[in-house]
């Protein structure tokens, strides 16, 4: 047996098989960019690789979706609309009900169907729907109510003499306060079908303030386009409101957002989640708030995001093939950094919370 002091640095096999030895290894693949995208490239080079920020793309998904809506709304009962009489359709206020429904459909749809979990856009898009329809009649006759009531008071204050634009700027804000009682119904869809009071308050928030700014340039872009009245003008008119709605429910789930995780690899490449629920898993089952499909190194349920006070934790839930955060496994539960990395199967996360005076250092 050679002298312990002599210099020499011996490594047993005990030394090799120790655990330690395969955390250190992992960390080094970390570090080496070891962790393969779809494109071939790694996931610590695509970090800041300059793509869309998820911000915009959500904002702009929301937004399409609103706009898209709207139209199809607009033109489904557009052909019953009537400039020279009110039918029946028009006193039961089906054309405006119609919309403020597609949008909800849509919206519904739009964060799911990126995400491609078709089930939850089928539930969303339904409850969406429905809550249009139903919500929408109810609020119609509010909405309808408070729009006869302000713009009778702007035409009593500024007179028949006042000049047209007055009049117009009068008529533009009675229909913005009216329309943003008919947008409480427009975005609330997805929180209700997911049981989520944050996406509940989201959606209520983003769609009233879409759709005041909706009914604010309503009348003036009509005006534009060829008058008051007449399909074109409505069509614009509502397409443009549906892109409020759709923007302002987007911008506003970003505002509110504390902890968010963004896909770098993978089929969802780009793609953000926020941590809205606690927990929040992560698996490949539909029934996952984050929906990993196609990988088989993916349990159903394969790891969780823990809210504990004003921190987040990542578990791994006994899943096969484990959960890493930073190249090194899960055991039991880890506390989350701004900027870690988190692995599952062969999908990377960046991770992201808000910067407070409690957040995370590191």
């Amino acid at each position: 047996m050679a002298n312990p002091g002599d210099g020499i640095i011996r490594i047993t096999s005990d030394d090799t098989s120790a655990p330690a030895v395969d955390e250190v290894l992992a960390a080094q693949q970390w570090a080496a960019g070891a962790f393969p995208g779809p494109d071939g490239s790694t996931a610590w080079r695509r970090v800041g690789s300059g793509r869309t920020s998820p911000l915009h793309m959500s904002m702009l998904t929301m937004a399409l979706a609103g706009a898209v809506g709207a139209f199809l709304g607009w033109a489904v009962l557009e052909p019953f609309y009537s400039d020279e009489g009110e039918s029946l359709l028009m006193r039961l206020g089906l054309p405006v009900i119609c919309v403020w429904a597609a949008i909800g459909l849509f919206v519904g749809l739009a964060d799911a169907l990126v995400s491609r979990n078709f089930a939850r856009a089928a539930l969303g898009g339904g409850v969406g729907l429905l809550i249009g329809l139903v919500g929408g009649a109810v609020v119609y006759w509010i909405a309808n109510v408070v729009f006869g009531s302000a713009v009778r008071v702007a035409v009593l204050a500024l007179r028949p003499d006042r000049p047209t634009t007055s009049i117009l700027i009068a008529i533009s804000m009675a229909r913005a306060i009216a329309w943003a009682v008919a947008g409480t119904t427009a975005g609330i869809g997805p929180g209700i079908a997911l049981r989520s009071g944050k996406l509940v308050v989201n959606g209520l928030l983003g769609g009233v303030v879409g759709a005041f700014i909706g009914g604010l340039v309503f009348d003036p872009i009509a005006l534009a386009v060829g008058g008051t009245e007449g399909a074109v003008s409505r069509g614009v008119g509502f397409t443009v409101t549906g892109l409020a709605v759709g923007l302002m429910i987007g911008l506003v789930g970003e505002l509110a957002k504390e902890a968010w995780i963004r896909v770098l690899t993978g089929p969802l490449a780009g793609k953000q989640f926020v941590v809205y629920r606690n927990p929040t898993y992560l698996g490949s089952s539909p029934k996952c708030e984050i929906y990993l499909f196609k990988d088989p190194d993916v349990e159903p349920q394969h790891a969780a995001i823990h809210q504990v006070q004003r921190t987040y934790e990542v578990e791994d839930l006994r899943s096969r093939t484990g959960t890493y955060v930073n190249g090194r496994p899960v055991a039991g539960r880890q506390r989350l950094l701004d900027g870690d990395q988190i692995q599952i199967g062969s999908t990377v996360f960046d991770y992201s919370e808000r910067r407070t005076g409690g957040a995370s250092q590191q």
